[in-house]
């Protein structure tokens, strides 16, 4: 509710509308949303593998479908990641 009265007070209409986990990941999948919140939690091998498992080309976690191979390679610790998914050093 904070985000939609903050909407409201720069003359945004928003409507907030709940939906229950069931029913989440085929209105995302679907894309039938105009903005959402997903509330992924992170993994114990820390912020670097959720981002690679939810934001990278083809990642199964990324329901957004959004793919920028300019962004595929992520350094995470002393590893890189390339857009193939293979490690290196």
């Amino acid at each position: 509710m904070i985000l939609i009265d903050q909407l409201n007070d720069i003359y945004i209409d928003a409507d907030l509308e709940t939906v229950d986990t069931a029913q989440w990941y085929p209105k995302v999948m679907r894309k039938d949303y105009t903005a959402a919140l997903s509330l992924t939690g992170c993994i114990a091998e820390g912020p670097d593998q959720g981002l690679y498992e939810n934001y990278t080309c083809g990642a199964e976690g990324n329901y957004d479908g959004y793919c920028n191979p300019e962004l595929g390679n992520w350094s995470i610790g002393n590893r890189w990641v390339t857009v193939g998914g293979s490690a290196r050093n």
